[in-house]
């Protein structure tokens, strides 16, 4: 084991070596690449500020036409979309006994705290789990 565990100390400190070699030169290359940076954000920038009015004026098209294929390939498609009150229709479905889903990571949070309304239903025990500190010290300890 001790083996094993030299071996991945090793290779960590060798990905840590080589994840910050990448930084410093991601750093480099935003440094010399600076105004193609900016140029590209700025564009981001106005390609989304022009979508946004193509969408306005394409809706505002279909409202008054009915057309969906508009000029450019720019499309409308209409979905079906849906609103309503959670809390009704949970009671909705509890009465119909349907569309329930058991929130697995929320039990098991609660479980631990539930107790006895669990008994038989629901077996909770110790895991073990090996954890891993950030860095491996490899000083011998015996």
């Amino acid at each position: 084991m001790k083996e094993d565990v030299r071996k991945y100390a090793e290779l960590s400190e060798t990905l840590e070596d080589r994840k910050e070699k990448l930084r410093k030169s991601q750093e480099e290359f935003n440094r010399e690449n600076a105004n193609l940076i900016e140029e590209i954000d700025y564009l981001k920038a106005r390609v989304f500020e022009k979508k946004s009015e193509v969408k306005t004026q394409a809706l505002e098209w279909f409202q008054e036409t009915g057309e969906k294929k508009l000029f450019g390939g720019i499309a409308i498609r209409e979905n079906t979309a849906i609103d309503y009150d959670p809390n009704k229709v949970l009671e909705w479905a509890k009465n119909k006994g349907m569309f329930l889903q058991l929130d697995k990571k929320a039990f098991e949070k609660a479980a631990p705290s539930l107790g006895s309304d669990l008994k038989g239903i629901v077996e909770i025990y110790k895991e073990s789990k090996v954890t891993f500190p950030k860095k491996v010290f490899l000083e011998e300890s015996e």
